[in-house]
């Protein structure tokens, strides 16, 4: 059994979204495998396609997509037409579909038109160009845009901005990844803000500023900003101590930090 929806503008490529499952097992382009896969498949009429297909739930996560939560799909389908909405640029969606039986889901996809951009964030930081401190400052201002809007992304890593030069030199940023994206009827606070640069990896120079640009956008102190910041990081921090190293590792942790 599947269970799809199509954005409306799509209608007419009903049938080219029904043969996705098929046509992703023995087609595409792969442009990112770990857990999930991500590929980029020519439709054959000019259009590109980004599909991902999530990894499949252990059993009991199974069961609970299927009558309890919206699946990763689902939510990454909606989440983007809500950023949409609020004048969030995100790659267009078109659909999600996901096969599911009285057990549970098993694949699930998500399917957006592929974005042609220049960088993300990750390769922007690896290899800074002329303008890189221009852009960190458009990266800063476009994440306290959202963030005004009451948006909460939760994967504020690297790789889940996309950067676009427009012709007048000026840049357009995209969200990608969207499944773990709320929605408030307020804008964030300070610290709500900035708990999500914990995920930027990279040296704290680069953090340091966009911290700054941030604390400007959004007209806050910088030493709150700051310090909102190391709270979060140290949250942070000893979550992810308690995740990979159990209970020994998140005492060692609270104890003596990251040097222990």
């Amino acid at each position: 059994m599947r269970r799809c929806e199509i954005n409306p503008v799509y209608a007419s490529s009903k049938e080219l979204i029904d043969g996705i499952p098929s046509r992703f097992v023995r087609e595409g382009e792969v442009l990112y495998q770990w857990r999930n896969c991500i590929k980029k498949i020519s439709m054959g009429d000019g259009r590109v396609w980004n599909v991902k297909s999530f990894k499949v739930p252990h059993l009991l996560n199974r069961f609970i997509y299927r009558y309890f939560r919206k699946s990763k799909a689902e939510r990454s389908y909606h989440n983007a037409l809500r950023l949409l909405q609020y004048g969030v640029d995100t790659p267009t969606p078109i659909a999600y579909m996901v096969e599911q039986n009285v057990w549970g889901i098993s694949h699930s996809y998500y399917i957006s038109e592929q974005l042609t951009y220049d960088c993300d964030m990750h390769s922007l930081l690896d290899k800074p160009p002329a303008d890189f401190e221009k852009l960190l400052r458009g990266y800063a201002q476009f994440v306290y845009s959202f963030h005004h809007k009451g948006i909460y992304f939760l994967d504020l890593s690297l790789g889940n901005t996309l950067i676009v030069r427009k012709s007048d030199g000026e840049a357009r940023y995209y969200l990608v990844d969207l499944n773990r994206t709320w929605f408030y009827d307020r804008p964030l606070t300070c610290r709500e803000g900035v708990k999500g640069f914990c995920r930027l990896d990279t040296v704290w120079k680069n953090k340091d500023f966009i911290l700054h640009e941030y604390a400007k956008a959004g007209g806050y102190e910088y030493a709150d900003v700051l310090r909102n910041y190391k709270k979060c990081e140290r949250q942070d921090n000893l979550r992810r101590a308690f995740k990979d190293r159990g209970i020994i590792g998140f005492i060692k942790m609270f104890l003596f930090g990251d040097n222990s």
